[in-house]
């Protein structure tokens, strides 16, 4: 009794493994991390080692029988440990939970002087807790080495022009920190001096490394490839964007806590029925029978297959490429009849295609081409960037032009060679008066037809180019739409673009229905709309615009990349930016489900049977032990079958991955025989 109350002083304020990971995580340095794992590592695996010394007695002890008194106290000394552990639980929560059977468990095999098996039963229940938490360690390690490998030291300029090494926890904001080719850049901040090229694809899911210049903003664990930066502190440790997307990573393991209490929940409810059959067992068979009710009490091996299944499901989608914010949505993907496709952003790229470029009043293509650039010169958005990459290609000579002012919902005004040029909508043009030739009606409604936009050229009154500008479909689109299609599922266009082109983009792309001229706020509204009517929807947006509608469907998903984990509302972000991941996902829903049923199955039909065979067929101890074992190795197989299941493949590398230093390469994952393979091909973004 001294023994097993100072067990319970000792562990008045231990906390689950889990909670106690999560709340001494310090969000700028994994150390507490990897400390709090490895203490819970050293005490599962000290308690596995005394009970499989405890089984090498109790076997030795059945030749030499004093040996079998070691064994036995060994056990002993295992079992006061899980007892008093079930009895704190009971007193500070007033019943019962699912742990006091693991008790039971043991002293019903202990009091039947089984004792090998109590020895097994012991080894079992800390391998398997040794599984679960070093399958949770390796989902958390991922996390912060991909998303938080920053530097623990920084170089700091000075006036003298020496740079000083210092701990990264003694950095101030203002402070000039100096990042060399090679290295890593340790906080967020901005550029004040130098020139360099940047690889923040891991971070921001860019697939070509970007030059940064003074004025421009750097983030916490990108690779300086080449040239040097002396970078102003803006953010450093917890502040920093990469320090945010581990937080929000680490929410991930939420899931696992959330599955593991729902699965105890049921088990719970278990115990009370267990114990009232093993009382009428006792009465009306005799003590053998009542302690084989107890031993058919199978949940402990649910109570670990389930949330082990779902940490390797998580890790599998993780190492895709895909961070599942809310677990939750894993499951609810396997409910989801419709899925909603946002246009702009997430069907086609950003960046439009220069489809034809019609001029007028003898000017040339390239004229066009090169003043439309030179107005566009100092904007950085999609259209911008399609009109100056076109001048690149085509090797212009540079236009320049003055006066440049953007007007939100018109265009650009600029002046060239004295005279004013506009670069914009048609209402701009007809706003300022511009002149149309006699054959823009016909241009525009054969655009149109063909889905595509037209940006307008004006040099003065006179209207000089119309520049048509054509969406470009994402080159895993047309097979991931495919596959969808296959499962059953239902695929709608949403769009706020005129109702021509997002009607041509449905046509060609085999979409069920689609939406047209939606503004934002409206997008929610329509998808409650569809709820209404008893769908469960999958929005998949670009998490720019999309936060009401990503909030109200039933599963989000997001592919604006990684430095918006932290903000954006979408359960699931595709982190490299492929609609490619959603095939997986469902597929991966789907079997998910079906290996939780096989899990609660496994667990409870044993069960059921054995205290049937009790009370009809005289079951005694051994079949209990053997129904046991049944309901574990159902429960480890199912738990197992992911990684069995999704044969881990080496995605092919972008065409720039020579330029890109330090990155892991992501993994793909081929599918059961009978899906359909997710497409290799990603649109270069």
């Amino acid at each position: 009794m001294f023994i097993l109350a100072d067990r319970l002083r000792r562990r008045r304020n231990r906390r689950p493994a889990l909670i106690t990971v999560l709340s001494t995580y310090d969000r700028s340095s994994d150390l507490a991390v990897k400390q709090t794992y490895l203490r819970l590592n050293r005490r599962t695996r000290r308690r596995l080692g005394l009970a499989i010394t405890a089984s090498g007695l109790v076997t030795v002890g059945f030749v030499v029988p004093p040996i079998n008194f070691l064994g036995v106290s060994l056990i002993s000394y295992l079992f006061l440990d899980l007892f008093s552990e079930s009895l704190l639980v009971a007193r500070d929560e007033g019943r019962l939970r699912a742990n006091f059977m693991e008790s039971l468990f043991v002293i019903a095999l202990i009091a039947t002087q089984y004792y090998i098996l109590a020895a097994t039963t012991l080894v079992s229940f800390n391998l398997g807790s040794l599984l679960l938490l070093g399958t949770q360690e390796r989902v958390f390690k991922r996390t912060i080495r991909n998303a938080l490998n920053i530097p623990r030291f920084a170089m700091l300029a000075s006036s003298s022009g020496q740079s000083l090494e210092i701990r990264l926890d003694q950095l101030e904001i203002g402070d000039v920190v100096v990042v060399n080719a090679g290295s890593t850049v340790p906080i967020d901040g901005r550029v004040v001096e130098g020139l360099a090229t940047v690889d923040q694809q891991a971070l921001t899911g860019e697939s070509r490394p970007v030059d940064k210049v003074v004025g421009d903003t750097v983030l916490a664990t990108t690779l300086v490839l080449s040239g040097s930066l002396h970078i102003e502190v803006e953010r450093t440790g917890e502040e920093t964007v990469a320090a945010q997307v581990v937080a929000a990573l680490a929410s991930t393991l939420d899931y696992r806590a959330l599955v593991a209490a729902r699965v105890d929940e049921f088990a719970d409810l278990t115990v009370l029925p267990t114990l009232g059959l093993a009382g009428i067992a006792l009465v009306a068979v005799g003590p053998l029978a009542a302690a084989a009710v107890i031993l058919s009490n199978h949940m402990n091996s649910m109570r670990l297959g389930i949330p082990l299944t779902a940490l390797n499901y998580l890790d599998l989608i993780g190492r895709s490429g895909v961070f599942v914010k809310d677990g939750r949505a894993l499951e609810l993907l396997a409910e989801v009849d419709v899925v909603i496709f946002d246009k702009t952003g997430t069907l086609t790229m950003e960046q439009p295609t220069i489809q034809h470029i019609h001029c007028f009043a003898e000017f040339s293509e390239d004229t066009v081409i090169a003043l439309a650039a030179a107005a566009e010169q100092e904007q950085q958005h999609p259209i911008a960037r399609a009109l100056k990459h076109e001048a690149a290609d085509r090797d212009l000579n540079a236009i320049i032009t003055a006066d440049n002012a953007y007007e939100v919902g018109y265009g650009i005004h600029a002046t060239w060679q004295d005279q004013p040029v506009l670069l914009g909508s048609e209402r701009l043009m007809q706003r300022e008066g511009v002149t149309f030739p006699a054959e823009h009606d016909a241009l525009q409604a054969e655009s149109y037809a063909r889905g595509s936009s037209l940006l307008y050229l004006a040099l003065g009154t006179q209207l000089i180019g119309i520049i048509e500008l054509r969406p470009t479909v994402r080159a895993d689109v047309t097979p991931t739409l495919d596959a969808l299609r296959r499962r059953g599922l239902r695929l709608y266009l949403l769009s706020g673009d005129h109702e021509t082109p997002t009607r041509y983009l449905a046509e060609q792309l085999g979409m069920d229905d689609y939406f047209a001229q939606v503004l934002p706020q409206d997008k929610a509204a329509m998808i409650e709309q569809l709820q209404a009517q008893g769908r469960r929807i999958c929005f998949v947006g670009d998490g720019i615009n999309d936060a009401i509608a990503l909030k109200a469907s039933d599963v989000s998903v997001s592919l604006q990349g990684a430095t918006s984990v932290a903000t954006d509302t979408a359960q699931i972000i595709l982190m490299d930016q492929q609609i490619k991941h959603l095939e997986t996902l469902f597929q991966m829903a789907q079997t998910y489900r079906l290996n939780t049923r096989f899990s609660f199955a496994g667990a409870t039909i044993p069960s059921l049977l054995n205290v049937a065979g009790v009370f009809l067929l005289e079951f005694g101890i051994l079949a209990a032990y053997g129904s046991w074992l049944v309901a574990n190795g159902i429960n480890g197989l199912s738990a197992l079958s992911p990684r069995l299941i999704y044969r881990p493949q080496r995605a092919r590398q972008p065409d720039n991955s020579a330029d890109t230093v330090g990155q892991a390469p992501i993994e793909a994952y081929a599918l059961p025989a009978g899906g359909a393979a997710p497409n290799s091909g990603g649109a270069a973004q």
